[in-house]
Formats: C-alpha cells, sequence, structure tokens
C-alpha cells in the first residue's frame, strides 16, 4: 500500500524550488515532483509513494518515478529546502 505526502506538512516545513518541467536527459530530477491531474506534490525517498489519483507513483527502493496518466512532460518537479525553524 503505498503512502501518500502529507501537503500540508511538506508546505510548512520545506520551501519548494523549481527545478524542470518532466524529465531531463539525466532523468528525474528534484526531490518532489507534483501531478499535473491532482497538485500533489510526491516526496521522494520515502518507500513507495503516490499522489492522491494515482497518476505518479515513486518505488524509492529502486529509484523509479513512473507517471501514468498524464505526459511525463507536463510534471513539474522541485527540490526541497528545510525552512530556518523560529
Amino acid at each position: 500500500m503505498p503512502n501518500i505526502t502529507d501537503q500540508k506538512k511538506l508546505l510548512r516545513d520545506f520551501v519548494l524550488e523549481f527545478v524542470s518541467k518532466g524529465p531531463t536527459v539525466r532523468g528525474w530530477e528534484g526531490a518532489c515532483p507534483k501531478c499535473p491531474l491532482c497538485g500533489c506534490y510526491v516526496l521522494k525517498g520515502c518507500g513507495y509513494d503516490e499522489c492522491h489519483c494515482g497518476n505518479i507513483t515513486i518505488d524509492s527502493d529502486m529509484l523509479r518515478v513512473h507517471v501514468g496518466n498524464s505526459l511525463e512532460s507536463d510534471v513539474e518537479t522541485f527540490n526541497t529546502k528545510r525552512r530556518a525553524k523560529g
């Protein structure tokens, strides 16, 4: 059963910095793709994770990102930077 990234916690604890739209020549970059269908951010590195609608699934153990129902070129990717406490 896949996890779904806690959207409120992600946006509260991290600043998202745009990396690319779609995969680059080196593959998927950035820590967090955003689903173009449901708007859900999916955090890489959390095991098996997917967006709310199931369009994007990530298997961090296999280093695999799968996009099912939209074009890969429509998926925006972001890096995450932890917000300063205080």
